[in-house]
Protein backbone atom coordinates (compact mmCIF):
# COMPACT_ATOMS: atom_id res chain seq x y z
CA UNK A 1 0.00 0.00 0.00
CA UNK A 2 1.38 3.32 -1.00
CA UNK A 3 1.01 6.20 0.91
CA UNK A 4 0.32 9.60 -0.65
CA UNK A 5 2.69 12.62 -0.49
CA UNK A 6 0.90 14.61 1.82
CA UNK A 7 0.51 11.31 4.65
CA UNK A 8 4.36 11.08 4.18
CA UNK A 9 5.34 14.90 5.12
CA UNK A 10 2.89 14.72 7.88
CA UNK A 11 4.49 11.24 9.71
CA UNK A 12 7.59 13.21 8.27
CA UNK A 13 7.04 16.95 9.97
CA UNK A 14 5.48 14.93 12.98
CA UNK A 15 8.52 12.43 13.24
CA UNK A 16 11.23 15.53 13.15
CA UNK A 17 9.28 17.80 15.47
CA UNK A 18 9.15 15.14 17.87
CA UNK A 19 12.72 14.09 17.83
CA UNK A 20 13.82 17.64 18.12
CA UNK A 21 11.81 18.43 21.24
CA UNK A 22 12.52 15.35 23.23
CA UNK A 23 16.20 16.24 22.19
CA UNK A 24 15.32 19.65 23.76
CA UNK A 25 13.96 18.54 26.69
CA UNK A 26 17.19 16.28 27.36
CA UNK A 27 19.63 19.14 26.86
CA UNK A 28 17.56 20.91 28.74
CA UNK A 29 17.40 18.42 31.77
CA UNK A 30 20.83 18.12 30.96
CA UNK A 31 21.98 21.70 32.26
CA UNK A 32 19.40 22.14 35.10
CA UNK A 33 21.03 18.72 36.57
CA UNK A 34 17.69 17.15 36.73
CA UNK A 35 17.81 12.94 36.29
CA UNK A 36 17.29 12.02 33.01
CA UNK A 37 14.24 9.49 32.39
CA UNK A 38 13.49 7.54 29.53
CA UNK A 39 9.80 7.65 29.30
CA UNK A 40 9.33 11.08 29.82
CA UNK A 41 11.55 11.73 26.43
CA UNK A 42 9.39 9.24 24.74
CA UNK A 43 6.13 10.73 26.19
CA UNK A 44 7.34 14.15 24.56
CA UNK A 45 8.27 12.47 21.27
CA UNK A 46 5.09 10.86 21.11
CA UNK A 47 2.63 13.13 21.96
CA UNK A 48 4.72 16.12 19.95
CA UNK A 49 4.87 13.98 16.98
CA UNK A 50 0.98 13.35 17.29
CA UNK A 51 -0.38 16.81 18.01
CA UNK A 52 2.06 18.23 15.29
CA UNK A 53 1.33 15.32 12.37
CA UNK A 54 -2.30 15.82 13.20
CA UNK A 55 -2.06 20.04 12.78
CA UNK A 56 -0.29 20.06 9.53
CA UNK A 57 -2.97 17.65 8.57
CA UNK A 58 -6.03 19.92 9.56
CA UNK A 59 -4.15 23.17 7.56
CA UNK A 60 -3.44 20.86 4.84
CA UNK A 61 -6.89 19.91 4.65
CA UNK A 62 -7.91 23.21 4.80
CA UNK A 63 -6.13 24.46 2.37
CA UNK A 64 -7.30 22.22 -0.11
CA UNK A 65 -10.72 22.97 0.37
CA UNK A 66 -10.11 27.37 -0.13
CA UNK A 67 -8.55 25.74 -3.34
CA UNK A 68 -11.75 23.79 -4.82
Amino acid sequence: MALSKKTKTRILFGFTTGLITSILVFFLDLFTNEPTQLYKYIFYFISTTIISATIVGYFAIKKDTKKE
